[in-house]
């Protein structure tokens, strides 16, 4: 758990919006923290957390930071341009155009809302990409995490990791939702269902490398299901390495192609497949455009920069989710 302190950073760099840069000094005196760009530094060396956006501060000068180059030369630079900020002639980020006024996404930040938020206004989401070996992303567990997969009796574990990251109220809710999804397919679960270990053997993470199990979907994808974090695990670096590996299983399987439907209320997970080069649907994006503006409006993401923003009253204004 990081500090007050630190979390307070972080909710300032989470505000940056894609396409813009803060300076050290610039988030530490938003912070209240003067002449703390040190401790502004300090704290994004010690991020563990995906939503906090760590390579758009730079320093005074615009300078990116080498500790980033542990991830491939110029690593910061090349995530900042694929986000369209400019760079000068000496390398270093150009602030009179690019530089963050402070102001952008006030509104929303204001609200802090949380990974899987219910006050967000529903709509479903669906996403694909393929699943070439070619470009299959590839992230490494943490130290001290190892993946293994469903054994029988798993399905309490199952729960109680879907029940902390707020899919379900309860246990009854989720083993009806096991019962739907799983109870006549559970021979399959050992070729399918991932976990996550911590290093005392608790499965704190799970995912599902299936199909769509009501039949609708024709076109043989493969479909991501039920992707969870236990709550005190996340911001550990989870969340990408388990869906990556997802993946990696799908392909095992014979599948080319990989659907993942979600929706806006866990619009922080949909960054993270958007990360991982997960596209929306054609389909989709037409019919839940105003769902795409919403996770735009959230997250930045440069991946839905053809979405127009919305306001506040559309984020939260609540279209009925379905009876499901």
């Amino acid at each position: 758990m990081s500090s007050p302190l630190y979390e307070r950073i972080y909710a300032l760099v989470r505000r940056i919006p894609a396409g813009r840069v803060a300076t050290y000094g610039q988030i530490a005196f938003l912070a209240g923290l003067p002449r703390g760009a040190r401790t502004v530094g300090f704290a994004m060396a010690a991020c563990r957390d995906e939503s906090v956006p760590c390579h758009r501060v730079v320093n005074r000068l615009g300078g990116t930071c080498a500790a980033f180059d542990v991830w491939g030369p110029d690593f910061q630079r090349t995530l900042l341009e694929e986000e369209g900020v400019l760079f000068d002639e000496n390398g270093r980020v150009d602030l009179a155009a690019c530089g963050w006024d402070g102001q952008e996404n006030r509104e929303t930040a204001a609200l802090d809302f949380d990974n899987n938020d219910r006050r967000i206004a529903y709509w479903e989401l669906m996403l694909s990409r393929s699943l070439s070996p070619l470009d299959l992303p590839a992230y490494p567990l943490p130290a001290g995490y190892r993946f293994v997969r469903y054994e029988p009796g798993d399905r309490d574990a199952w729960i109680r990791i879907e029940k902390s990251a707020k899919e379900f109220a309860g246990e009854e809710e989720g083993r009806a939702a096991w019962e739907r999804y799983y109870r006549d397919r559970e021979d399959e679960l050992p070729d399918r269902m991932l976990f996550i270990e911590n290093g005392e053997g608790e499965k704190v993470a799970t995912a599902t490398a299936m199909y769509d199990v009501f039949g609708r979907d024709r076109s043989g994808s493969a479909w991501l299901h039920w992707v969870s974090v236990r709550r005190d695990n996340q911001g550990k670096g989870l969340s990408k390495p388990l869906v990556a590996e997802a993946f990696r299983v799908m392909r095992a399987l014979g599948y080319t192609r990989v659907i993942i439907p979600t929706q806006t209320y866990t619009w922080l997970a949909v960054k993270v497949y958007l990360d991982l080069g997960c596209r929306p649907i054609p389909e989709n994006a037409v019919h839940s455009e105003t769902g795409w503006r919403i996770v735009r409006t959230l997250t930045a993401h440069p991946a839905l920069a053809d979405f127009r923003p919305v306001g506040m009253d559309e984020i939260l204004a609540c279209p009925a989710a379905p009876a499901d």
